[in-house]
């Protein structure tokens, strides 16, 4: 889990100049860019300064859809002809606002839901199907 702190100490000149800070919340191609400009010749590493904590949040978002992505597509119960009254496969989605995690069945993809945590109103992705 990062921390914004953190995220603020490697912001700090001379290291934010360098682009520290985007590497450290997984921001790899933008962190090679400031390394090379200077942070965008100093422009873009004072814009940072309200950037950091967005960052942060999103990079442990992207962690805790990678510990959880055995959930995203696991049926709770088995579900087709065999068993017609279990409940369909269920995914975890999290909410961009707050970042709750929360439930939503496989083939709601592209519906409207609202966040119970925090009562954003959001659409479902719907999921990628490989076909043959």
């Amino acid at each position: 889990m990062r921390s914004t702190w953190v995220g603020y100490l490697l912001w700090i000149p001379p290291l934010g100049l360098l682009g520290l800070h985007r590497f450290y919340c997984g921001r790899v191609w933008s962190g090679v860019l400031w390394l090379l400009t200077g942070g965008l010749v100093g422009i873009g590493w004072l814009v940072d300064v309200f950037l950091v904590p967005s960052m942060v949040r999103g990079a442990n978002l992207i962690d805790q859809v990678g510990r959880h992505e055995a959930l995203l597509t696991c049926p709770r119960i088995p579900y087709g002809a065999a068993a017609p009254f279990a409940e369909p496969p269920h995914r975890v989605i999290y909410c961009v606002g707050c970042g709750s995690a929360m439930q939503v069945p496989v083939a709601h993809g592209g519906r409207g839901f609202r966040c119970p945590s925090c009562g954003q109103a959001f659409i479902a992705p719907a999921l990628a199907v490989n076909g043959p």
